[in-house]
């Protein structure tokens, strides 16, 4: 009896899962990069492969290495519109176009991000509950000084569901606007 296509899937994302657990995110990046090459059009691993480039940038900025920083932006970025292309209705990878447009700065791009995750949320009713969504465009309009907009997101956000943790930290990133 041979290993069939989905238990070798499996077995690599269990491998890639124990990467990121022990902190491992070159390790990790590297795994996925592979599967990543082996199935170009897998969604999740594109998404997956993106968090970890995401998290690679984090401990580039933590270090200081700018340039690392920037690389590892761009990495993720590229694997975000890919998976964009391989299913453009998926709310998912909007988001994550929002954090990454947010940390290179450009605020615009991250808003128009964050509002087509909502709006592709509600299209597809993906998640009952969209608060998060909300809370993400209350951050970036508070970073924009839109701090009228940022209360009336946050308070769509907390109508809807938004967990606690996400109202903290837009209401802890300029509290005058949630006060």
């Amino acid at each position: 009896v041979g290993i069939g296509r989905d238990e070798i899937r499996q077995g690599s994302a269990n491998a890639i899962q124990s990467e990121i657990d022990a902190g491992n995110f070159e390790g990790a990046a590297e795994k996925l990069a592979k599967r990543r090459d082996a199935y170009p059009d897998d969604f999740d691993t594109r998404l997956n492969l993106a968090d970890v480039y995401y998290q690679l940038a984090r401990e580039s900025l933590d270090a200081k290495n700018q340039t690392a920083y920037v690389d590892y932006l761009a990495k993720a970025q590229a694997e975000v519109l890919e998976a964009v292309r391989i299913d453009p209705t998926s709310p998912r990878p909007h988001t994550w176009l929002g954090i990454i447009t947010a940390y290179q700065g450009d605020l615009d791009s991250s808003e128009t991000s964050f509002k087509n995750a909502l709006r592709l949320n509600l299209a597809e009713r993906m998640e009952l509950r969209a608060g998060t969504y909300y809370s993400n465009i209350a951050h970036i309009s508070v970073y924009q000084g839109k701090l009228g907009d940022a209360r009336r997101y946050l308070d769509k956000g907390v109508k809807n569901g938004a967990p606690q943790d996400e109202i903290d930290r837009v209401v802890e990133t300029r509290p005058v606007c949630c006060s």
